[in-house]
């Protein structure tokens, strides 16, 4: 049983995707080609040019609609009176209903590269549901960053 438990949190432990994946798996590919990392993160969305630097977009948003559970507890007394007499009772239970939520997944990953094609920086923006598919595609690249 002890074995299955550590099992569990191992698993729970390397599958969880952390917005230090990203950074730490960009800051691996700084000053290598852009071509390098379009191999790991898939085709760019497209291109800008602010203020004379040239960046490099990747983008992702979708609406994701997950139903949470919600259940109602419920007790109280009854009281019946009739011809026939009088009759009392408690009662209790429960009902539970499905709310629907809809939450909206999105990640813009900029990439900064120079005239020659190269990394020169990055930032992101976004949040764990949007960037989770960069970070999964970026992990194997992190980079201890020296303190």
């Amino acid at each position: 049983m002890r074995f299955i438990k550590s099992l569990i949190a191992f698993v729970l432990a390397t599958a969880c995707t952390t917005f230090e994946d990203i950074d730490g798996g960009l800051d691996s590919f700084q000053g290598r080609s852009i071509n390098d990392l379009i191999s790991v993160i898939g085709f760019p969305d497209g291109e800008r040019l602010v203020a004379g630097r040239k960046l490099v977009v990747w983008s992702s948003s979708q609406n994701v609609t997950t139903v949470t559970p919600v259940t109602t507890y419920s007790s109280g007394n009854a009281n019946a009176y009739g011809s026939g007499g009088y009759g009392y009772g408690s009662y209790s239970g429960t009902s539970t209903t499905y709310v629907p939520q809809t939450v909206n997944y999105n990640c813009t990953i900029m990439v900064e590269i120079d005239q020659n094609n190269r990394i020169l920086g990055h930032d992101f923006e976004g949040n764990i549901g949007g960037c989770e598919q960069y970070a999964v595609a970026l992990r194997p690249f992190l980079q201890e960053v020296p303190s």
